[in-house]
Protein backbone atom coordinates (compact mmCIF):
# COMPACT_ATOMS: atom_id res chain seq x y z
CA UNK A 1 0.00 0.00 0.00
CA UNK A 2 2.54 2.51 1.11
CA UNK A 3 4.29 1.16 -2.14
CA UNK A 4 1.69 2.08 -4.00
CA UNK A 5 1.61 5.86 -2.95
CA UNK A 6 4.95 6.42 -3.37
CA UNK A 7 4.90 5.41 -6.78
CA UNK A 8 2.28 8.41 -7.73
CA UNK A 9 4.17 10.59 -5.97
CA UNK A 10 6.72 10.34 -8.09
CA UNK A 11 4.44 10.44 -11.24
CA UNK A 12 2.86 13.41 -9.53
CA UNK A 13 6.62 15.38 -9.20
CA UNK A 14 7.31 14.42 -12.93
CA UNK A 15 4.47 15.52 -14.75
CA UNK A 16 4.85 18.91 -12.37
CA UNK A 17 8.27 18.97 -13.68
CA UNK A 18 7.63 18.72 -17.64
CA UNK A 19 4.35 21.25 -17.81
CA UNK A 20 6.85 23.91 -15.91
CA UNK A 21 9.69 23.22 -18.54
CA UNK A 22 6.88 23.52 -21.60
CA UNK A 23 5.67 26.86 -20.35
CA UNK A 24 9.15 28.26 -19.33
CA UNK A 25 9.92 27.17 -23.11
CA UNK A 26 6.86 29.31 -24.29
CA UNK A 27 8.10 32.29 -22.31
CA UNK A 28 11.49 32.42 -23.81
CA UNK A 29 10.57 32.12 -27.31
CA UNK A 30 8.00 35.23 -26.94
CA UNK A 31 10.35 37.43 -25.28
CA UNK A 32 12.71 36.21 -28.19
CA UNK A 33 10.45 37.34 -30.67
CA UNK A 34 9.79 40.72 -28.65
CA UNK A 35 13.32 41.20 -27.74
CA UNK A 36 14.36 40.63 -31.77
CA UNK A 37 11.67 43.57 -32.61
CA UNK A 38 13.00 46.23 -30.09
CA UNK A 39 16.45 44.76 -30.41
CA UNK A 40 18.58 45.58 -27.13
CA UNK A 41 16.46 49.32 -26.75
CA UNK A 42 13.36 48.56 -24.73
CA UNK A 43 12.03 51.55 -22.99
CA UNK A 44 10.67 49.17 -19.52
CA UNK A 45 7.89 51.09 -17.15
CA UNK A 46 8.22 50.60 -13.19
CA UNK A 47 8.95 47.49 -11.53
CA UNK A 48 4.99 45.84 -11.29
CA UNK A 49 4.96 43.85 -8.29
CA UNK A 50 4.84 40.21 -8.80
CA UNK A 51 4.90 38.22 -5.51
CA UNK A 52 3.80 40.95 -2.94
CA UNK A 53 6.94 41.21 0.10
CA UNK A 54 5.92 40.66 3.68
CA UNK A 55 7.10 41.58 7.05
CA UNK A 56 10.08 39.02 7.28
CA UNK A 57 10.44 38.05 3.45
CA UNK A 58 11.28 39.69 0.10
CA UNK A 59 8.53 39.98 -2.73
CA UNK A 60 9.07 39.87 -6.78
CA UNK A 61 8.50 42.05 -9.24
CA UNK A 62 9.11 42.23 -13.35
CA UNK A 63 9.48 45.20 -15.59
CA UNK A 64 7.22 45.61 -19.28
CA UNK A 65 8.38 47.19 -22.34
CA UNK A 66 5.60 49.64 -23.94
CA UNK A 67 6.80 48.85 -27.36
CA UNK A 68 6.81 44.93 -27.68
CA UNK A 69 5.72 44.22 -24.42
CA UNK A 70 8.39 41.99 -23.73
CA UNK A 71 8.78 41.57 -20.11
CA UNK A 72 12.13 41.31 -17.86
CA UNK A 73 11.92 39.31 -14.18
CA UNK A 74 13.98 38.73 -11.48
CA UNK A 75 13.24 42.23 -9.33
CA UNK A 76 13.47 41.62 -5.36
CA UNK A 77 11.03 44.01 -3.56
CA UNK A 78 12.87 44.00 0.33
CA UNK A 79 10.73 42.59 2.93
CA UNK A 80 8.54 45.86 5.33
CA UNK A 81 9.80 44.21 8.53
CA UNK A 82 7.38 44.69 11.11
CA UNK A 83 5.25 47.65 12.26
CA UNK A 84 5.31 47.37 15.87
CA UNK A 85 3.19 49.42 17.95
CA UNK A 86 3.23 50.87 21.55
CA UNK A 87 4.42 48.19 24.24
CA UNK A 88 1.56 46.90 26.06
CA UNK A 89 2.29 46.07 30.00
CA UNK A 90 1.28 42.76 30.92
CA UNK A 91 2.25 42.71 34.36
CA UNK A 92 3.44 45.27 36.66
CA UNK A 93 6.91 44.51 38.76
CA UNK A 94 7.13 44.55 42.58
CA UNK A 95 9.90 44.59 44.77
CA UNK A 96 9.70 40.53 45.03
CA UNK A 97 9.06 39.92 41.46
CA UNK A 98 9.91 40.74 37.71
CA UNK A 99 7.25 42.14 35.59
CA UNK A 100 6.81 41.63 31.76
CA UNK A 101 5.10 44.19 28.55
CA UNK A 102 4.95 43.45 24.96
CA UNK A 103 4.32 44.81 21.35
CA UNK A 104 2.69 43.61 18.00
CA UNK A 105 3.43 43.95 14.23
CA UNK A 106 -0.29 45.50 13.13
CA UNK A 107 0.27 43.78 9.98
CA UNK A 108 1.56 39.88 11.10
CA UNK A 109 0.30 39.96 14.25
CA UNK A 110 4.19 38.86 15.48
CA UNK A 111 4.88 40.45 19.20
CA UNK A 112 7.68 40.70 21.06
CA UNK A 113 7.83 39.88 24.63
CA UNK A 114 10.05 42.03 27.34
CA UNK A 115 11.12 41.85 31.36
CA UNK A 116 11.06 44.81 33.50
CA UNK A 117 13.19 44.57 36.27
CA UNK A 118 12.30 44.35 39.70
CA UNK A 119 11.81 46.96 41.39
CA UNK A 120 14.29 49.10 44.50
CA UNK A 121 12.35 48.83 48.19
CA UNK A 122 11.27 52.50 48.57
CA UNK A 123 11.98 53.08 52.49
CA UNK A 124 9.97 55.30 54.25
CA UNK A 125 11.65 57.87 57.51
CA UNK A 126 12.75 56.24 60.46
CA UNK A 127 10.28 55.44 62.77
CA UNK A 128 11.05 54.80 66.80
CA UNK A 129 10.32 51.57 67.96
CA UNK A 130 11.32 51.64 71.07
CA UNK A 131 13.01 55.10 72.74
CA UNK A 132 16.28 54.37 74.07
CA UNK A 133 17.48 55.15 78.12
CA UNK A 134 20.74 55.02 80.17
CA UNK A 135 20.29 52.40 80.45
CA UNK A 136 18.77 50.33 77.65
CA UNK A 137 18.94 50.49 73.89
CA UNK A 138 16.18 51.26 71.72
CA UNK A 139 14.95 50.87 68.44
CA UNK A 140 14.01 52.69 64.99
CA UNK A 141 12.57 50.88 62.04
CA UNK A 142 12.14 51.67 57.62
CA UNK A 143 9.63 49.97 56.19
CA UNK A 144 9.07 49.87 52.50
CA UNK A 145 5.85 51.54 51.06
CA UNK A 146 5.20 48.75 48.18
CA UNK A 147 5.69 45.74 50.46
CA UNK A 148 6.57 44.55 53.84
CA UNK A 149 10.43 44.62 53.86
CA UNK A 150 12.07 46.77 56.47
CA UNK A 151 15.32 47.16 57.93
CA UNK A 152 15.82 47.47 61.79
CA UNK A 153 18.58 49.64 63.72
CA UNK A 154 19.47 49.62 67.52
CA UNK A 155 19.47 52.53 68.89
CA UNK A 156 22.84 53.55 71.61
CA UNK A 157 22.54 54.02 75.33
CA UNK A 158 21.47 57.70 76.05
CA UNK A 159 23.84 59.86 77.93
CA UNK A 160 23.21 59.75 81.95
CA UNK A 161 21.82 62.98 82.89
CA UNK A 162 24.01 63.06 86.11
CA UNK A 163 23.84 66.35 88.67
CA UNK A 164 26.43 67.23 91.14
CA UNK A 165 25.83 65.99 94.24
CA UNK A 166 28.83 66.33 96.48
CA UNK A 167 32.51 68.08 95.80
CA UNK A 168 35.97 68.39 97.10
CA UNK A 169 38.79 71.35 96.04
CA UNK A 170 42.04 70.26 95.40
CA UNK A 171 44.93 71.26 97.89
CA UNK A 172 48.82 71.21 97.71
CA UNK A 173 49.01 67.72 98.93
CA UNK A 174 45.41 65.91 98.66
CA UNK A 175 43.53 65.50 95.09
CA UNK A 176 39.79 67.14 95.21
CA UNK A 177 36.90 65.06 93.20
CA UNK A 178 32.93 66.10 92.37
CA UNK A 179 30.75 63.39 93.05
CA UNK A 180 27.79 62.89 90.39
CA UNK A 181 23.89 60.95 90.52
CA UNK A 182 22.20 60.19 87.54
CA UNK A 183 18.72 61.47 87.68
CA UNK A 184 17.05 59.07 85.39
CA UNK A 185 18.89 55.60 86.88
CA UNK A 186 20.54 56.76 89.91
CA UNK A 187 24.26 55.59 88.80
CA UNK A 188 26.92 57.55 90.57
CA UNK A 189 30.07 59.30 89.27
CA UNK A 190 33.32 60.30 90.76
CA UNK A 191 35.88 62.66 88.71
CA UNK A 192 39.03 63.22 90.85
CA UNK A 193 40.79 66.30 89.77
CA UNK A 194 44.60 66.30 90.60
CA UNK A 195 46.61 68.05 93.72
CA UNK A 196 48.17 70.90 93.25
CA UNK A 197 51.06 70.65 94.47
CA UNK A 198 53.39 73.17 96.46
CA UNK A 199 54.57 76.13 95.02
CA UNK A 200 57.64 77.81 95.85
CA UNK A 201 58.38 81.71 94.35
CA UNK A 202 62.26 82.56 94.03
CA UNK A 203 64.36 83.28 96.74
CA UNK A 204 61.77 81.31 99.32
CA UNK A 205 63.48 81.57 102.50
CA UNK A 206 65.02 77.74 103.67
CA UNK A 207 64.53 76.42 107.08
CA UNK A 208 67.17 74.35 108.76
CA UNK A 209 66.67 71.37 111.29
CA UNK A 210 69.82 70.53 112.34
CA UNK A 211 70.37 66.76 113.97
CA UNK A 212 72.05 65.38 116.86
CA UNK A 213 75.49 64.94 115.95
CA UNK A 214 75.08 61.12 116.59
CA UNK A 215 73.32 60.95 113.56
CA UNK A 216 75.80 59.08 111.24
CA UNK A 217 74.14 59.61 108.10
CA UNK A 218 72.62 63.50 108.16
CA UNK A 219 73.35 66.78 109.20
CA UNK A 220 70.27 68.11 109.23
CA UNK A 221 66.67 68.67 107.24
CA UNK A 222 65.43 71.58 105.34
CA UNK A 223 62.24 72.70 104.66
CA UNK A 224 60.31 75.61 103.00
CA UNK A 225 57.27 77.78 103.31
CA UNK A 226 54.95 77.25 100.68
CA UNK A 227 52.93 79.58 98.81
CA UNK A 228 49.50 78.61 98.50
CA UNK A 229 49.33 76.69 101.93
CA UNK A 230 51.95 78.15 104.25
CA UNK A 231 53.12 75.37 105.79
CA UNK A 232 56.65 74.29 105.61
CA UNK A 233 56.86 71.81 103.52
CA UNK A 234 60.40 69.64 103.43
CA UNK A 235 62.98 70.59 100.95
CA UNK A 236 65.91 68.22 101.24
CA UNK A 237 67.93 66.26 103.64
CA UNK A 238 72.15 67.56 103.87
CA UNK A 239 74.44 64.17 104.07
CA UNK A 240 77.41 64.79 106.23
CA UNK A 241 80.44 66.00 104.13
CA UNK A 242 83.11 64.61 106.12
CA UNK A 243 86.67 65.85 105.23
CA UNK A 244 90.58 65.26 107.23
CA UNK A 245 90.07 67.04 110.86
CA UNK A 246 93.75 68.08 110.59
CA UNK A 247 93.96 69.18 114.35
CA UNK A 248 93.39 65.62 115.25
CA UNK A 249 94.55 63.74 112.40
CA UNK A 250 97.58 61.56 112.66
CA UNK A 251 99.29 59.56 110.01
CA UNK A 252 100.56 56.17 111.29
CA UNK A 253 103.82 54.92 110.03
CA UNK A 254 105.80 52.26 109.48
CA UNK A 255 106.20 51.91 113.61
CA UNK A 256 102.83 53.92 115.00
CA UNK A 257 99.66 53.26 114.19
CA UNK A 258 97.75 56.64 113.36
CA UNK A 259 94.37 58.41 114.15
CA UNK A 260 92.38 59.11 111.26
CA UNK A 261 90.03 61.82 112.43
CA UNK A 262 87.15 63.39 110.74
CA UNK A 263 85.06 66.35 110.51
CA UNK A 264 81.49 67.76 108.57
CA UNK A 265 81.87 70.53 106.61
CA UNK A 266 78.66 71.33 107.70
CA UNK A 267 77.95 70.54 111.40
CA UNK A 268 79.78 69.41 114.56
CA UNK A 269 80.11 66.12 113.78
CA UNK A 270 83.46 64.86 114.46
CA UNK A 271 84.81 60.72 114.45
CA UNK A 272 88.03 58.59 115.24
CA UNK A 273 89.48 55.99 114.32
CA UNK A 274 92.75 54.05 114.87
CA UNK A 275 94.48 53.20 112.22
CA UNK A 276 97.16 50.48 111.87
CA UNK A 277 100.89 50.53 110.97
CA UNK A 278 101.56 51.33 107.53
CA UNK A 279 104.75 49.44 106.98
CA UNK A 280 105.42 51.53 103.61
CA UNK A 281 104.65 54.76 105.41
CA UNK A 282 108.25 55.50 106.24
CA UNK A 283 109.68 59.05 106.87
CA UNK A 284 112.57 60.03 104.52
CA UNK A 285 115.88 60.84 105.59
CA UNK A 286 119.05 63.07 103.84
CA UNK A 287 120.46 61.60 100.76
CA UNK A 288 123.37 59.56 101.20
CA UNK A 289 126.15 59.32 98.75
CA UNK A 290 129.06 56.26 98.89
CA UNK A 291 132.20 56.73 96.73
CA UNK A 292 132.59 57.41 93.13
CA UNK A 293 132.73 53.89 90.82
CA UNK A 294 135.50 55.08 88.16
CA UNK A 295 134.64 52.28 86.15
CA UNK A 296 131.18 53.36 85.35
CA UNK A 297 131.32 56.80 86.41
CA UNK A 298 128.67 56.88 88.72
CA UNK A 299 127.62 56.91 92.40
CA UNK A 300 125.20 54.98 94.79
CA UNK A 301 122.88 57.32 96.27
CA UNK A 302 120.40 55.89 99.35
CA UNK A 303 117.69 57.07 101.13
CA UNK A 304 116.77 55.27 104.34
CA UNK A 305 113.59 56.07 107.02
CA UNK A 306 114.17 58.47 109.88
CA UNK A 307 111.83 56.16 111.95
CA UNK A 308 113.20 52.62 111.71
CA UNK A 309 116.44 53.19 110.10
CA UNK A 310 115.54 50.76 106.85
CA UNK A 311 117.13 51.65 103.55
CA UNK A 312 113.63 52.77 101.36
CA UNK A 313 115.02 54.35 98.06
CA UNK A 314 118.60 53.74 96.31
CA UNK A 315 119.65 54.94 92.53
CA UNK A 316 122.85 55.93 90.67
CA UNK A 317 124.14 58.95 90.21
CA UNK A 318 126.22 60.30 87.23
CA UNK A 319 129.46 61.25 88.91
CA UNK A 320 132.01 62.54 86.14
CA UNK A 321 135.07 63.30 87.36
CA UNK A 322 135.30 66.57 85.07
CA UNK A 323 139.18 67.86 84.40
CA UNK A 324 139.61 70.85 85.51
CA UNK A 325 140.41 72.69 82.00
CA UNK A 326 138.60 71.46 79.55
CA UNK A 327 135.38 69.85 81.15
CA UNK A 328 136.19 66.69 80.01
CA UNK A 329 135.77 63.21 82.43
CA UNK A 330 138.66 62.08 82.90
CA UNK A 331 136.98 58.43 82.88
CA UNK A 332 138.79 55.77 81.42
CA UNK A 333 136.55 55.48 78.09
CA UNK A 334 133.79 58.14 79.40
CA UNK A 335 133.42 60.88 76.43
CA UNK A 336 131.23 62.96 79.18
CA UNK A 337 132.07 66.58 78.41
CA UNK A 338 130.49 68.85 80.80
CA UNK A 339 129.35 71.95 78.75
CA UNK A 340 126.51 74.90 79.73
CA UNK A 341 122.93 73.59 78.17
CA UNK A 342 122.85 75.03 74.40
CA UNK A 343 118.90 76.79 74.96
CA UNK A 344 120.70 79.25 77.17
CA UNK A 345 121.34 80.95 74.18
CA UNK A 346 120.33 82.41 70.97
CA UNK A 347 121.81 81.69 67.77
CA UNK A 348 121.99 83.42 64.11
CA UNK A 349 123.98 83.13 61.26
CA UNK A 350 126.78 85.19 61.44
CA UNK A 351 128.72 86.75 58.12
CA UNK A 352 131.89 84.21 58.55
CA UNK A 353 129.87 81.51 57.71
CA UNK A 354 128.55 78.91 60.27
CA UNK A 355 126.09 79.49 63.58
CA UNK A 356 127.23 82.11 66.04
CA UNK A 357 126.24 82.55 69.65
CA UNK A 358 123.87 85.50 69.19
CA UNK A 359 122.88 86.05 73.04
CA UNK A 360 120.95 84.98 76.28
CA UNK A 361 117.57 83.50 75.47
CA UNK A 362 115.92 85.32 77.77
CA UNK A 363 113.36 82.45 78.98
CA UNK A 364 115.89 80.84 80.10
CA UNK A 365 117.84 83.77 82.37
CA UNK A 366 117.71 82.36 85.63
CA UNK A 367 118.52 79.17 84.89
CA UNK A 368 121.64 80.34 83.58
CA UNK A 369 122.43 82.71 86.77
CA UNK A 370 121.54 79.54 88.64
CA UNK A 371 124.03 77.78 86.58
CA UNK A 372 126.79 80.55 86.96
CA UNK A 373 126.04 80.27 91.12
CA UNK A 374 125.92 76.48 91.02
CA UNK A 375 129.02 76.13 88.67
CA UNK A 376 131.46 79.03 90.62
CA UNK A 377 131.44 81.15 87.20
CA UNK A 378 133.12 78.33 85.39
CA UNK A 379 131.48 77.20 81.93
CA UNK A 380 132.51 75.56 78.61
CA UNK A 381 130.63 77.01 75.47
CA UNK A 382 128.17 74.59 73.79
CA UNK A 383 129.53 72.89 70.88
CA UNK A 384 126.21 72.45 69.25
CA UNK A 385 123.25 74.32 69.17
CA UNK A 386 119.73 73.47 68.37
CA UNK A 387 116.52 75.49 66.17
CA UNK A 388 112.89 74.31 65.32
CA UNK A 389 113.81 71.76 63.20
CA UNK A 390 117.53 71.12 63.21
CA UNK A 391 120.73 70.81 64.99
CA UNK A 392 123.90 71.99 63.97
CA UNK A 393 127.43 73.18 64.82
CA UNK A 394 128.15 76.65 66.41
CA UNK A 395 131.58 78.25 65.01
CA UNK A 396 131.46 81.35 66.12
CA UNK A 397 130.62 84.05 69.41
CA UNK A 398 129.40 87.30 68.21
CA UNK A 399 129.45 91.04 70.61
CA UNK A 400 128.35 91.54 73.77
CA UNK A 401 126.70 87.53 74.56
CA UNK A 402 126.49 88.28 78.17
CA UNK A 403 125.05 91.87 78.58
CA UNK A 404 121.45 90.39 78.96
CA UNK A 405 122.75 88.62 82.26
CA UNK A 406 122.89 92.36 84.11
CA UNK A 407 126.09 93.79 85.89
CA UNK A 408 126.07 91.46 89.15
CA UNK A 409 126.18 88.41 86.85
CA UNK A 410 128.62 89.34 84.65
CA UNK A 411 131.34 89.43 87.35
CA UNK A 412 130.59 86.19 88.48
CA UNK A 413 131.87 84.56 84.98
CA UNK A 414 135.68 83.62 86.41
CA UNK A 415 136.62 80.74 83.70
CA UNK A 416 135.05 79.65 80.11
CA UNK A 417 136.47 77.18 77.97
CA UNK A 418 136.01 77.63 73.91
CA UNK A 419 135.65 74.20 72.38
CA UNK A 420 137.39 72.50 69.10
CA UNK A 421 135.56 73.46 66.38
CA UNK A 422 135.04 77.02 66.69
CA UNK A 423 136.65 79.19 64.17
CA UNK A 424 135.71 83.22 65.17
CA UNK A 425 135.20 85.69 68.01
CA UNK A 426 133.84 88.78 66.74
CA UNK A 427 134.76 92.34 68.63
CA UNK A 428 133.03 92.91 72.31
CA UNK A 429 132.32 88.79 72.95
CA UNK A 430 133.51 88.71 76.07
CA UNK A 431 133.59 92.26 77.06
CA UNK A 432 133.57 93.83 80.11
CA UNK A 433 133.06 90.14 82.61
CA UNK A 434 135.53 92.10 84.67
CA UNK A 435 136.22 89.00 87.04
CA UNK A 436 137.05 87.05 84.00
CA UNK A 437 140.65 85.13 85.31
CA UNK A 438 141.20 82.93 82.41
CA UNK A 439 139.91 81.99 79.19
CA UNK A 440 140.94 79.09 76.33
CA UNK A 441 140.72 79.60 72.43
CA UNK A 442 141.26 76.25 70.75
CA UNK A 443 143.67 76.22 67.82
CA UNK A 444 140.51 75.68 65.53
CA UNK A 445 140.19 79.52 65.85
CA UNK A 446 141.77 81.34 62.61
CA UNK A 447 140.31 84.98 64.09
CA UNK A 448 139.84 87.35 67.03
CA UNK A 449 138.43 90.68 66.49
CA UNK A 450 139.62 93.62 68.03
CA UNK A 451 138.09 93.87 71.43
CA UNK A 452 136.58 90.61 72.49
CA UNK A 453 137.96 90.89 75.69
CA UNK A 454 137.74 94.43 76.26
CA UNK A 455 137.45 95.41 80.16
CA UNK A 456 138.76 92.24 81.10
CA UNK A 457 141.53 93.36 83.44
CA UNK A 458 141.51 90.76 86.02
CA UNK A 459 142.13 88.33 83.45
CA UNK A 460 145.36 86.27 84.14
CA UNK A 461 145.97 83.56 82.04
CA UNK A 462 145.29 83.52 78.10
CA UNK A 463 145.45 80.81 75.83
CA UNK A 464 145.42 81.35 72.14
CA UNK A 465 145.95 79.83 68.61
CA UNK A 466 149.14 80.93 67.59
CA UNK A 467 147.96 82.97 64.77
CA UNK A 468 146.02 85.24 67.08
CA UNK A 469 148.99 85.85 69.49
CA UNK A 470 150.41 88.55 67.00
CA UNK A 471 147.32 90.58 67.49
CA UNK A 472 147.11 90.31 71.06
CA UNK A 473 147.45 93.84 71.89
CA UNK A 474 144.01 94.33 69.64
CA UNK A 475 142.40 91.65 71.51
CA UNK A 476 142.45 93.33 74.74
CA UNK A 477 142.51 97.00 73.55
CA UNK A 478 143.07 99.55 70.66
CA UNK A 479 146.49 101.00 71.40
CA UNK A 480 149.55 100.33 74.20
CA UNK A 481 148.15 102.85 76.57
CA UNK A 482 144.71 101.15 76.92
CA UNK A 483 146.63 97.97 78.46
CA UNK A 484 147.39 99.31 81.61
CA UNK A 485 146.31 97.36 84.88
CA UNK A 486 145.66 94.37 83.39
CA UNK A 487 146.64 91.64 85.01
CA UNK A 488 147.95 88.98 82.65
CA UNK A 489 150.41 86.82 84.29
CA UNK A 490 150.27 83.93 81.69
CA UNK A 491 149.83 83.21 78.00
CA UNK A 492 149.27 79.98 76.39
CA UNK A 493 150.06 79.58 72.38
CA UNK A 494 149.12 76.97 70.06
CA UNK A 495 151.55 76.57 67.70
CA UNK A 496 150.05 75.66 64.25
CA UNK A 497 150.82 72.72 62.91
CA UNK A 498 153.13 71.93 59.80
CA UNK A 499 155.23 75.80 61.20
CA UNK A 500 158.57 75.35 61.48
CA UNK A 501 158.74 78.40 63.31
CA UNK A 502 158.08 80.31 66.63
CA UNK A 503 158.07 83.70 66.90
CA UNK A 504 158.59 86.02 70.19
CA UNK A 505 158.00 89.19 70.21
CA UNK A 506 159.50 90.27 73.71
CA UNK A 507 157.56 94.11 73.29
CA UNK A 508 154.01 92.65 73.22
CA UNK A 509 154.97 90.83 76.27
CA UNK A 510 156.61 93.61 78.34
CA UNK A 511 153.14 95.25 77.34
CA UNK A 512 151.46 93.57 80.68
CA UNK A 513 152.87 94.73 83.58
CA UNK A 514 152.83 90.49 85.43
CA UNK A 515 152.86 88.69 82.28
CA UNK A 516 156.11 86.21 83.28
CA UNK A 517 154.97 83.03 81.41
CA UNK A 518 154.67 82.35 77.77
CA UNK A 519 153.79 78.60 76.96
CA UNK A 520 153.86 77.42 73.27
CA UNK A 521 152.08 74.34 72.89
CA UNK A 522 152.93 72.46 70.17
CA UNK A 523 152.36 68.39 69.05
CA UNK A 524 156.13 67.83 68.47
CA UNK A 525 159.89 69.19 69.28
CA UNK A 526 162.42 68.47 67.20
CA UNK A 527 163.15 70.87 63.75
CA UNK A 528 161.33 73.17 65.23
CA UNK A 529 163.06 77.54 65.50
CA UNK A 530 162.46 79.67 68.15
CA UNK A 531 163.20 83.38 68.15
CA UNK A 532 162.62 86.37 70.39
CA UNK A 533 162.38 89.98 68.17
CA UNK A 534 163.86 88.12 65.42
CA UNK A 535 167.12 86.57 67.15
CA UNK A 536 167.13 82.87 67.20
CA UNK A 537 167.47 81.23 70.57
CA UNK A 538 168.54 78.03 71.64
CA UNK A 539 165.82 76.14 73.80
CA UNK A 540 168.07 73.45 75.26
CA UNK A 541 167.87 73.18 79.17
CA UNK A 542 170.85 74.26 79.42
CA UNK A 543 169.91 77.25 78.63
CA UNK A 544 166.51 77.89 79.92
CA UNK A 545 165.61 77.29 83.55
CA UNK A 546 162.44 75.53 82.48
CA UNK A 547 163.31 75.74 79.20
CA UNK A 548 161.75 72.55 77.14
CA UNK A 549 159.53 69.79 78.39
CA UNK A 550 160.14 67.35 76.23
CA UNK A 551 156.87 65.33 77.40
CA UNK A 552 154.32 68.09 76.97
CA UNK A 553 156.11 69.68 73.98
CA UNK A 554 155.62 73.00 75.86
CA UNK A 555 158.48 75.24 76.00
CA UNK A 556 157.99 78.02 78.70
CA UNK A 557 159.74 81.56 78.15
CA UNK A 558 160.38 83.75 80.72
CA UNK A 559 160.90 87.41 80.56
CA UNK A 560 161.75 88.13 83.75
Amino acid sequence: MNENKMNRRTIFILITVVIAACVAAVLSACNFLGSNRCGNNHEFGEVIEVTAPTCIEDGTGKRVCAVCGYEKSGFVLKSKGHDFGKKVIEKEATCDEQGKESKTCSVCEYKEEFVISRRPHELGEWEIKLAPTCTAFGERVKKCKFCDYKITETLALSAHNYEEAESKESTCEEPGYVKSVCSECGETKTDVTEKLNHRFSAGTEIKYDYMDNSNENYCYNSYRECDRCHKDVFYKTRSHSMVKDGENHVEATCTTTGVDAKKCLYCSRKTTEITPVNPLKHERGSVVYGERNAENCTVRATVSCTLCGKEIDGWNEPRHDYEEETFVCTGKGCNSVKEIPSSYFTYSLSNRGGWAINGINRKKTEEFKKYIDDNGGRMRLPSQGRSASSEFDVKAVLGKVFDALGEEYAAKIKYIYVPSGYTYIFSYAFADLSNLNKITFPKTVTGIENYALAGCKNLTELTLPYDSYADIIGIFGANRNTLTGYKLTTLNVHRPDGKSTVEFLSGNCVLFENLTTVNIYTEFIGGITYTVDGRKINVSKTVFKNGVDETSGTITYYLK
